[in-house]
């Protein structure tokens, strides 16, 4: 496993213990401290708490409440912050990669779908048939994050965008299954969010073993552990198989983060912090690091869910730590300024007619469009003949495919990264977030509202985006990354939202998923006139985008305004990605699979190159209209989640190579 030494944990055996850190860490347990005895002492006097903990009065309804609901609370919170501190020391320790953690390598995710699969399958599954989900999805969400990664030779920075891949393709399959079975998995969208809230000790005495076996096998793995981050050389004298301590170390992080979501939901942002806290507070050998990770990552826990417990309606935990966990998580990908990938594959050849390769796909996306049309699936089987209710969505999906995959050609050639997309540079959530805004800002918000909203979200991230991208001089990877995380961060607001069970959450879910049902035709012909607007300035910056491939120094020499010119073609990017958002939600993918199919196609000239993409997304978002329509009747399969499913395979394919 190739990284940094300092990344995994090649530090010092001895030195001297950062007074400052160690002081600060010192502050923030007295502060969790006081925040819980005061968050406790809201729940009952003070004199009361022993006798409420031993043996509460029957007559009392505080003592029980706080015997079987409050402090059960506190204790889950302690254990399972202390087994997600622990896994993501062992995590990082292991691979060599300060930003390894169950969040940003799938594994929260993976545990999450398989979960859902299984309380479908059986409603009233246990705790110990969700934990051999939870168990299963997870490991089998690493093995292919290792995959893509490229095993044992994977960089850090290309197995966290590997993990980001794996936990957004995992997450688009699980909103599928709840958007069909909404009534049996409303306790999935509590579990995404994180809820600490118990009925019980029932989790206690679940979790404790777990932290049991977890501690034991971490002690197990100090010595190995210590050893490798010393070197293949050192390892080897010791007789040591370094992939299979490295892996073996792996395994128990993901049984300990597992068990923990089993019981508690998402909280993986809880294992990316804890470590850092620990290693800031001067624990510098792994021994010590694990004992403080655990305990930062209960007090942490801890300290979180008394701040939700003062919120009204008690907020679910987790997507508040998502809030703490994303800006860290970009703090430190800023501060180690990770290695961008290296180029892959050699440069597309270009195509002899790349006018004729443009219209025959402009083609089959008419006749997709116009087919999907004249085709139904009805209650008496098929029907041939024109559908008029069919043409606005038909419209919709189609036409905003095709500007989703200019602006993400955009975001590759001014990015010079074929991972960038809308949805993977964090500009389709910030659109979602800005539709949540509207949502409160008026209980009946209107179109215009809606609107203004959606481009302010999308504004404040490609603000976000200018800067980080100021700051590091538009480093390819480093723009990317920093996208990736605003999108959790983004996401974890949703999934607040989603969990409060808002009635208008059914809205957002369906238009995250990208359904285009109930389109009308103003629609499709506003959306069509706001195409017009936004894809004829292509024509004026293809010169630009020529020049940019070229790089920042070639492109500078000959002229160009390299700031006004990046801020434009972001501004544009912006554009396209919100009205086509607007259109098919936030995660269609199809930014990706159109402009990297526009190459494969031999179109490599910016001018032909935005003009494939358009054709290609239209075309993509055409078959997955029509196929949402069709396979899954008489349920409707939104497009933008069907498009979502079969282009993530393709970015997982893009990224092994």
């Amino acid at each position: 496993m190739s990284g940094a030494p300092g990344a995994g944990g090649v530090l010092p055996r001895r030195g001297p213990v950062p007074r400052p850190g160690l002081m600060l860490a010192l502050a923030g347990g007295l502060v969790a401290l006081a925040v819980t005895l005061l968050s406790l002492g809201q729940d009952l006097a003070p004199a009361d708490w022993l006798s409420a903990a031993l043996a509460p009065p029957a007559d009392r309804p505080d003592m029980l409440v706080f015997h079987y609901a409050v402090l059960p609370r506190v204790t889950v919170a302690l254990i399972g912050g202390a087994m997600l501190g622990l896994a993501g020391v062992l995590l990082q320790q292991a691979l060599e990669n300060p930003l390894a953690a169950p969040g940003t390598l799938g594994v929260d995710a993976g545990a999450g779908l398989v979960m859902s699969i299984v309380l479908l399958a059986l409603p009233d599954a246990g705790r110990g048939t969700l934990l051999a989900g939870a168990l299963a999805g997870g490991f089998a969400s690493f093995a292919l994050v290792r995959l893509m990664a490229g095993g044992e030779r994977a960089s850090p920075l290309r197995l966290i965008l590997a993990g980001l891949v794996v936990a957004l393709f995992c997450a688009s399959a699980a909103a599928a299954l709840r958007i069909f079975n909404q009534e049996y998995l409303q306790a999935m969208f509590l579990w995404g969010a994180g809820s600490l809230t118990q009925d019980g000790w029932g989790d206690t005495l679940f979790l404790l073993p777990a932290l049991a076996l977890g501690g034991v096998l971490s002690a197990l793995l100090v010595r190995p552990l210590g050893l490798l981050a010393l070197g293949g050389q050192a390892a080897r004298a010791a007789g040591l198989n370094a992939g299979t301590w490295r892996w073996g170390a792996c395994a128990a992080a993901i049984l300990l983060s597992a068990t923990a979501s089993a019981a508690i939901g998402s909280m993986g942002f809880v294992a990316l912090a804890a470590p850092h806290v620990a290693r800031l507070a001067g624990a510098r050998r792994l021994g010590p690091r694990l004992c403080g990770a655990a305990a930062a990552g209960g007090g942490l826990l801890l300290v979180v869910d008394q701040v939700t417990r003062q919120l009204p309606g008690d907020p679910p935990a987790g997507a508040l730590t998502a809030l703490i966990g994303a800006p860290l998580l970009l703090w430190l990908a800023l501060r180690n300024r990770p290695r961008a990938l290296p180029p892959r594959g050699e440069a597309q050849p270009r195509a002899a007619r790349p006018v004729a390769r443009i219209a025959g796909v402009g083609a089959a996306a008419l006749v997709v469009a116009v087919g999907a049309c004249l085709v139904a699936r009805g209650p008496e089987g098929w029907t041939f003949g024109f559908v008029p209710e069919t043409w606005p969505r038909m419209a919709l999906a189609v036409l905003a495919g095709g500007m989703v995959a200019a602006a993400g050609a955009l975001l590759q050639r001014l990015l010079r990264n074929p991972l960038a997309t809308p949805e993977m540079t964090g500009i389709g959530p910030g659109v979602t977030l800005g539709l949540i805004a509207a949502f409160l800002l008026s209980p009946t918000a209107g179109p215009a509202l809606k609107i203004g909203c959606m481009v302010a979200g999308a504004l404040a991230v490609l603000a976000v985006l200018m800067r980080i991208g100021a700051r590091t001089r538009f480093a390819p990877e480093t723009v990317l990354l920093a996208g990736v995380l605003l999108t959790f961060l983004l996401d974890g607001l949703t999934s607040l939202f989603l969990a409060f069970g808002d009635p208008r959450s059914i809205e957002l879910m369906l238009w995250v998923a990208g359904s285009t049902w109930g389109a009308r035709p103003e629609q499709a012909l506003w959306l069509g006139l706001a195409a017009l607007v936004l894809l004829a300035p292509l024509a004026l910056v293809t010169r630009w985008l020529d020049l940019l491939s070229l790089g920042a120094e070639a492109a500078q020499a000959t002229g160009l305004r390299l700031g006004l010119a990046r801020a434009v073609l972001l501004l544009l990017a912006a554009g396209l990605s919100v009205a086509a958002t607007f259109a098919i939600g936030p995660y269609s993918f199809v930014g990706l699979i159109g402009p990297q199919v526009a190459l494969r196609l031999g179109l490599v000239r910016a001018a032909e190159h935005l003009a494939g993409a358009v054709c290609v997304g239209a075309l993509a978002m055409g078959v997955a209209q029509g196929l949402g329509a069709w396979v899954a009747f008489p349920y409707d399969l939104p497009a933008g989640l069907t498009a979502a499913l079969v282009c993530l395979p393709y970015l997982a394919f893009r990224l092994r190579r």
